[in-house]
């Protein structure tokens, strides 16, 4: 159903929820973390377009793991 471009885009922005959901952070790598994040949601932007995800069921999905993104960064474990 998603071309080559949308599963690619899927995957990446999954993968740095995954990373970003995980018990603990090395405060090392959150820099590189933040900058996964914002580049998997840019592409999430891009491939998924707001007129897409209206008319699509992906779009609560999307939109709510987009808000758990943006907000979790404060609920953060470093070690």
């Amino acid at each position: 159903m998603l071309g080559d471009r949308q599963r690619e885009t899927l995957v990446q922005f999954l993968d740095a929820i995954a990373e970003l959901c995980a018990p603990c952070q090395d405060q090392a790598k959150i820099g590189a973390l933040k900058e996964k994040v914002d580049v998997a949601l840019a592409l999430l932007e891009r491939d998924f377009p707001l007129s897409l995800q209206v008319k699509g069921h992906i779009a609560c999905m999307i939109n709510a793991t987009c808000y758990i993104t943006h907000k979790s960064w404060n609920g953060l474990v470093y070690i």
